[in-house]
Order: structure tokens, then sequence, then C-alpha cells
């Protein structure tokens, strides 16, 4: 996801489909959903709400 954010935390992710990206172990949840968070409203994604990004496990 590097490609498209330009940041280093995103350099252990892959987006896998619409709603689901596999991330690495080195990259704690949180932290992964706060950078996706922050990058989705610095680039206008909430249509003027902000943008909260929520992570869990698929089964």
């Amino acid at each position: 996801m590097r490609n498209f954010t330009n940041s280093a935390e995103f350099d252990d992710t892959l987006p896998l489909e619409a709603g689901a990206v596999e991330v690495s172990f080195r990259v704690t949840p949180d932290r992964f959903a706060e950078s996706l968070g922050a990058w989705l409203n610095q680039r206008g994604k909430g249509e003027g709400e902000p943008v909260q990004v929520e992570v869990s496990r698929l089964p």
C-alpha cells in the first residue's frame, strides 16, 4: 500500500479486496487503523466527515 500512500507505515500491508487488507505482525492493529484513518481523512475520503477505521481479524 505504500505505492499510493507514500508512507512507510504501510510497507507491510497488502490490499486483498474491498474492505480487506493483509497486515504484517510488525504492524499493530491500532496503529494501522490510526494511520489508515488519518490518510483517508487527509485525502478527503469522508465527504466532510471524519473517517474512522475499525480493524478485526478475518475468521
